[in-house]
């Protein structure tokens, strides 16, 4: 599903805002804000891998802080 909702807002070149708290899903776009504490803490945009992005989700979630019970455990 996300997949597709990707490459249909490409094609249209609309853009489609997503709030997740899933390091996966979050994955599937192309630029991810990261907020603590009601304040931009961070920004990233993907590349041309969406598996190195998923990793940097995960390694800025970790440095956000939080149990570790709180992130994903799918790996792709």
């Amino acid at each position: 599903m996300l997949q597709a909702l990707s490459g249909m807002s490409k094609e249209a070149g609309a853009t489609v805002l997503m709030v997740t708290h899933d390091p996966a899903a979050a994955s599937y776009c192309d630029r991810v804000l990261f907020i603590k504490d009601g304040r931009l803490y961070n920004e990233m945009y993907s590349g041309d891998n969406r598996q190195a992005f998923f990793q940097k989700i995960i390694d800025m979630l970790a440095l956000l802080g939080g149990g570790t019970h709180e992130l994903s455990t799918v790996r792709f």
